[in-house]
């Protein structure tokens, strides 16, 4: 659900920047200046509730993935479809998401109001666009991909048994 004490957001600032995690720091600032409400949704059976996709008080970015092995596809979001079909907009990171894609990911919730934005890894990216093409063919998405040129996405390139912490 949306964190709305500015206190943690804050906290939650200080605890990225000492990890060198700046990326979603522009999301974070947006929230804690009102500007955006943030959800983050993990895999499994958890789903954001009706009434704050309704809601309409400011913009709204429904966050999935979660950057780390594995990403977890479409079908492990019960709601997968149903955001899809609800947003105004979509980004999917297939790569390491930098502050830019943030921070245009809030200036695309502001335009759009309802962003749903998604964290996953070159080899998952497909399947969520299939499921955009399939559910909301008309959406308007920001697709960021690694190039072919690029190193290989290091979520799928780790071997079996590797433990990331």
């Amino acid at each position: 659900m949306p964190v709305y004490n500015k206190e943690k957001l804050a906290t939650l600032i200080a605890q990225l920047s000492q990890c060198g995690e700046m990326r979603k720091v522009p999301l974070i600032r947006a929230a804690m200046a009102d500007l955006v409400s943030v959800v983050m949704l993990a895999a499994g059976p958890n789903r954001v509730p009706d009434a704050l996709l309704k809601q309409d008080r400011r913009p709204l970015v429904v966050l999935t993935g979660a950057e780390m092995p594995p990403a977890p596809p479409p079908d492990l979001f019960p709601q997968a479809e149903e955001l899809v079909r609800w947003a105004g907009a979509m980004v999917v990171l297939g790569l390491d998401g930098q502050a830019e894609h943030y921070a245009a990911a809030v200036q695309t919730a502001l335009a759009k109001r309802r962003l749903l934005m998604i964290e996953t890894n070159a080899k998952r990216q497909g399947e969520w666009m299939e499921l955009r093409d399939s559910a909301a063919p008309e959406l308007p998405v920001l697709n960021i991909r690694t190039s072919p040129s690029s190193q290989p996405d290091p979520q799928a390139s780790a071997p079996a048994g590797t433990v990331l912490q």
